[in-house]
């Protein structure tokens, strides 16, 4: 994983915010002699929520967690060529995954800290230079989804975890029950389990199964020379079709293997430590 400061670079703090969700971090990172490979990173704490490339030939390039071969990156492909398709995103970053939305779809970010959107705004690119429609509603996305009317999005995304902090209330049966609310009958839910100290795969499981979601888990490596990170995604859907297209790049999940229900009475995240 991509740490703050790294040897092969030479890095300034952009800006910085600190606020109640934590310690918010824009670096600049120039690479002596190959300034293709100069970029800007977004942290929370010490891990990435966004890196894109500053040259205006890469800048569009998915890095991280979202590149094409991802989870994510094979949903949203998969999307495009739906015309006037609408998207939800759990979790902004640096708006990374708005790259993908094609003219006349549109991209609804939910963001909870406004200092990440002030941040993707004014140091990053994507949110402007975005093909679609884009928009960031601020607030937690639970309760900004359960108040508003249905969206029927062909995709939600959720990418609201950071290390060990696990917003449990998204991920509990009350919660699958909004988001299936907002999708379409054939609509995806991608789900972000990348972690180094939970098993996320069991509580996606028990919600997929709770609601008659098929399932594919995509596990992708990291390519240093595309700024892209071992990436795991989880993808719900009741789409045949789109899990079929899956399946090659992924592993189908079953009802035998492992699976742990949370609501929003019950969740333990000691049963899912690595």
């Amino acid at each position: 994983m991509t740490v703050l400061y790294n040897a092969d670079y030479r890095c300034s703090v952009s800006e910085r915010a600190r606020d109640f969700y934590g310690v918010t971090t824009v670096v600049e990172r120039i690479q002596d002699g190959h300034p293709e490979a100069n970029d800007r990173a977004m942290f929370s704490g010490q891990i990435p929520h966004g890196v894109q490339f500053t040259s205006p030939e890469r800048r569009r390039m998915l890095t991280t967690y979202y590149g094409p071969a991802t989870g994510v990156g094979r949903t949203l492909m998969w999307i495009r060529q739906l015309p006037n398709a609408r998207v939800g995103l759990i979790g902004l970053g640096a708006g990374t995954l708005a790259n993908y939305a094609e003219p006349g779809q549109h991209y609804r970010f939910y963001e909870i800290n406004p200092a990440v959107e002030r941040l993707a705004r004014r140091h990053f690119w994507s949110l402007a230079d975005c093909r679609g429609e884009v928009e960031v509603v601020l607030g937690d996305a639970r309760l900004s989804l359960e108040r508003e009317s249905p969206n029927r999005f062909s995709a939600l995304v959720l990418d609201a975890f950071s290390g060990d902090a696990i917003p449990t209330h998204l991920l509990t049966a009350e919660a699958f029950a909004i988001y299936r609310k907002h999708l379409t009958r054939d609509g995806v839910i991608a789900v972000h389990i990348s972690n180094g100290y939970l098993n996320l795969q069991p509580v996606v499981q028990g919600v997929a199964q709770a609601y008659d979601f098929g399932m594919v888990r995509i596990s992708t490596r990291g390519d240093d020379s595309k700024t892209t990170y071992h990436a795991d995604w989880m993808l719900l859907s009741q789409d045949a079709r789109f899990l079929l297209a899956q399946a090659g790049a992924g592993q189908p999940e079953t009802a035998s293997a492992r699976s742990i229900l949370w609501t929003d009475d019950f969740s333990d995240l000691f049963s899912i430590l690595k």
